[in-house]
């Protein structure tokens, strides 16, 4: 683990987490990186997708694969007193030549063409689970929501400016409205997942007022991103280039 968040009132990296949250959240957000312990994490990612019906049943009830091994992945984890209840991982582009370092590019050939389109940074937004016994509709809305918030302001930390996620066709509306991602391409398969996947991406440059009053939610300021900026990235913890945030 390398840092914590806490939800109460709103996201925040560091260590302030520790008195904002003490008492009164009931959960910690934290960011794992590829050295760290993340057997509790794929222990959820096991429960939630076989619950979906999504992989094929494994003896270690254990979810993961070898991105989660990569330097440029970072995984949110969300724990109560029960442990683990939610997790999201981020996979960084922008490695090696020839070396995948998001899922989605050994599937989807879109991804290759954003570079020329002048998108230098991507990341991909993957393995989102849920713990299936939480049956508060509520509380799964708000937990699945701060997840993905705050892998916006990891994305925008790390200064990517184009965003990917590959998701269940099912799900696609709810990306599209709460976060402005929009559909590139669609694939039958994904690896790991037994299920069709679309792919939507999302201009991270590109500032959307009306959605911002619409989902206050999802607002993000810049305070938000230097915080998370200096503790994930130091060696890039400067003043905000001239980018928009949403």
């Amino acid at each position: 683990m390398i840092s914590e968040l806490n939800f109460a009132p709103t996201l925040v990296l560091g260590d302030g987490w520790r008195k904002a949250s003490s008492g009164a959240a009931p959960l910690s957000l934290k960011i794992f990186n590829s050295v760290t312990d993340k057997s509790e994490i794929y222990a959820l990612r096991y429960r939630a997708f076989i619950e979906a019906g999504l992989i094929t049943a494994r003896k270690d009830g254990l979810f993961c694969d070898s991105y989660d091994d990569l330097k440029s992945s970072f995984t949110l984890a969300a724990f109560n007193e029960a442990g683990c209840v939610g997790s999201f991982r981020l996979t960084f582009g922008g490695g090696e030549d020839d070396v995948d370092t998001m899922p989605c590019q050994s599937v989807f050939a879109e991804v290759g063409r954003l570079e020329q389109q002048g998108f230098a940074s991507l990341v991909e937004f993957t393995r989102m689970a849920i713990a299936p016994e939480l049956t508060n509709t509520s509380f799964r809305t708000t937990l699945y929501a701060a997840l993905i918030r705050a892998g916006l302001i990891v994305a925008h930390a790390a200064r990517t400016d184009y965003g990917l996620i590959s998701i269940n066709p099912a799900h696609v509306h709810f990306y599209a409205a709460m976060c402005g991602f929009r559909a590139i391409a669609r694939a039958e398969n994904y690896p790991g997942i037994n299920a069709p996947a679309v792919l939507l991406g999302r201009d991270f440059r590109a500032l959307d007022e009306k959605r911002n009053k619409q989902n206050p939610f999802f607002k993000i300021t810049p305070a938000e991103i230097l915080n998370a900026r200096a503790t994930l990235f130091p060696e890039a913890a400067h003043a905000l280039p001239d980018v928009a945030v949403a």
